[in-house]
């Protein structure tokens, strides 16, 4: 018996870290918590079905909140492909959480460029990059929210994040 809760302790150890590193995806995901429910999921929702069930956006204590400008990067590529998933195959619930960690993350990126010292010229630019994402976030968070059908398209953001990767490539200065 002993043999086992050693295998079961190391398992624990080895893959914890290794699941909390991967995707886009709040805290209780990553602990193992069940995901919210949807119309269609076979269980029941009660009388009023969808209308009743309501979102429960993910705020900044829900997350894993990066440490630093490109940490948030890398963050912000994660939640930006899982959400292009989550809408190619057309699942607007699937798309609540990146769409909610995206918000916050954009909400986040100029205090993480300071406190990474990203070079104060450059703040103007992220700032307006930043602005430009959440633009294109409002459409399909919209959707997300009034449950909208139909094909909504993920906001194309590639030109966007490649900039923030050449903007915390450049010299930087000291933190603020």
């Amino acid at each position: 018996m002993r043999f086992r809760n050693g295998l079961l302790t190391l398992a624990v150890i080895v893959l914890v870290p290794a699941l909390a590193l991967t995707g886009c995806g709040s805290k209780a995901a990553k602990e193992g918590a069940t995901p919210e429910h949807h119309e269609g999921d076979g269980h029941d929702h009660g009388a009023g079905g969808e209308s009743e069930h309501e979102h429960e956006h993910l705020t900044a204590a829900d997350i894993e909140m990066p440490q630093d400008f490109d940490a948030a990067i890398i963050r912000i590529k994660a939640c930006q492909a899982t959400l292009v998933t989550a809408l190619q195959g057309k699942d607007l619930h699937d798309a609540h959480k990146p769409v909610d960690e995206l918000t916050i993350l954009f909400d986040e990126m100029m205090p993480l460029a300071k406190k990474s010292g990203i070079d104060r010229q450059h703040w103007k630019e992220v700032n307006g990059l930043v602005d430009a994402m959440k633009d294109k976030l409002e459409v399909v968070h919209e959707a997300v929210e009034h449950h909208s059908e139909g094909t909504v398209a993920a906001p194309q953001n590639d030109q966007e994040i490649a900039r923030l990767e050449e903007i915390g490539k450049a010299p930087r200065s000291a933190a603020e």
